[in-house]
């Protein structure tokens, strides 16, 4: 993992899975720094830019931390190898990431509620 003085780059893994959740915990164990489930009910509204999802299958979108372009070509290699080794999970591509708008995207789906008539809870970020 790179430090914060390094200057860092974040690759970016797409993944189909036969098991949403065995797969995350899979790219979870390889070092992601975040890793969206995309099944066909959740995340395609408006994204006409990803291919239907296969019957039976769950696209998983990893992000990884690395310290240069180098580590990055060490990881695209450790996901193949990875994914050879566990077949329920297939590398569909692996590159370099500019955007990283992921790593707050999140907060969108968590917002203030109202628990009774005076209790109310909400993420930091929300007044």
């Amino acid at each position: 993992m790179a430090t914060q003085e390094s200057a860092s780059m974040w690759w970016r893994g797409e993944f189909l899975a036969r098991n949403g959740e065995h797969g995350a915990d899979a790219l979870w164990g390889l070092g992601a720094g975040g890793v969206e489930i995309r099944d066909r009910d959740t995340f395609f509204e408006g994204a006409p830019d990803y291919a239907p999802v296969p019957d039976g299958q769950t696209r998983l979108v990893a992000y990884f931390e690395v310290e240069d372009a180098g580590a990055g070509q060490d990881l695209a290699a450790r996901l193949k190898h990875a994914c050879e080794e566990d077949t329920t999970l297939t590398l569909i591509a692996a590159a370099p990431f500019e955007d990283r708008s992921w790593a707050t995207k999140w907060r969108e789906f968590f917002r203030p509620r109202q628990l009774s008539a005076r209790v109310n809870v909400g993420p930091p970020w929300e007044d």
